[in-house]
């Protein structure tokens, strides 16, 4: 599961070593934008991680293929934008592992399987 609190990301970079930690740390230092501090907005991240994993569970890896629509898609980078760089990376990590990303190709514009 994608998990999304404070406490479930702190305990996955600090699983990947002392480097990153270190990286996210400054990184987040320099980052005056994203709302995801705000309660409401992390309570949504962290919704937003039971429902990937609540999807994975019940559907398997192809049903993230099936909600990934064009909009979808968009909505989940602009959500990208605003979040705190370990969130982001927490959220990226998780979703490297699913079949989502593995038929995703940003650089020829798309999904490399049809659906």
């Amino acid at each position: 599961m994608p998990d999304l609190s404070v406490q479930g990301i702190g305990g996955w970079i600090a699983g990947k070593g002392t480097e990153l930690a270190r990286v996210v740390r400054e990184a987040e230092n320099l980052e005056p934008w994203p709302v995801d501090q705000n309660g409401a907005v992390m309570s949504a991240a962290i919704d937003l991680g039971r429902a990937l994993d609540e999807c994975l569970s019940r559907w398997g890896d192809g049903a993230l293929r099936r909600i990934a629509t064009p909009k979808v898609l968009d909505d989940f980078r602009v959500a990208l934008a605003y979040m705190r760089t370990a969130r982001r990376l927490r959220l990226l990590g998780w979703l490297s592992d699913c079949e989502i990303a593995r038929n995703y190709d940003p650089l020829r514009g798309g999904f490399r399987v049809q659906f």
